[in-house]
């Protein structure tokens, strides 16, 4: 983890992709200033974001003497989003913090505190917002690679697992290529900053609210 101090709202995420999403959608919305994005640190999956992870957020910046407006977790909706809420709220109390009282909303505590499962409702992670863009930015491709995948998991059902990733890297080479020479595959994040990508897009309103309502 590493935290920049000079921001006074601090987001953690569970992965790069996460990570380098939120960069970029915070300099489209022009508040980068204003929020320090950060991985959870030592641990995969809810084991990264942990009590100790916000009591040390909390202690680095009160060892600096700076304000911590604000506190907040972005992070996969996993097999059953109430659930992933629940674990989140309960880590925000055990740190001693005001715990947000519903997914997606922003407690008034000081810090202010708040958790987004995504996809919101879920289950899901944050590949299935990226992939509902993809379906309206460029629909017949999607529905190409929807076919392409349909056939891949009757041959082999354990590709269900990987759908999202595969998706995302075949969509993102034809979607962002159009040139005809091949681009080799990419993953995610080293494509945020490509004009393909609308950051004011509804796919991503859930995200921007989220922001704006820890923003204050």
């Amino acid at each position: 983890m590493s935290l920049n101090v000079a921001r006074p709202i601090v987001i953690i995420v569970e992965g790069k992709t996460d990570e380098l999403l939120l960069a970029s959608l915070l300099a489209h919305l022009q508040v980068s200033e204003r929020v320090c994005v950060t991985q959870g640190r030592n641990a995969s999956g809810k084991a990264a974001i942990s009590k100790t992870l916000l009591q040390s957020v909390v202690s680095d910046y009160a060892l600096y003497e700076r304000p911590l407006q604000a506190l907040g977790i972005v992070t996969d909706s996993d097999a059953d989003p109430t659930e992933t809420f629940r674990h989140y709220r309960a880590v925000f109390q055990h740190a001693g913090l005001t715990p947000p009282v519903a997914a997606g909303a922003v407690s008034r505590g000081s810090p202010r505190t708040g958790v987004l499962a995504l996809p919101p409702g879920g289950p899901g992670e944050l590949e299935d917002i990226l992939w509902d863009y993809y379906q309206d930015r460029v629909p017949d491709v999607a529905r190409c690679i929807d076919q392409a995948r349909a056939t891949v998991e009757a041959a082999d059902p354990p590709a269900r697992a990987k759908r999202s990733k595969i998706l995302l890297h075949s969509a993102l080479v034809y979607g962002l290529n159009r040139a005809p020479t091949v681009r080799p595959l990419r993953s995610p994040e080293q494509t945020f900053q490509e004009a393909f990508w609308d950051w004011s897009h509804p796919a991503f309103s859930p995200l921007s609210q989220f922001l704006a309502d820890l923003l204050g």
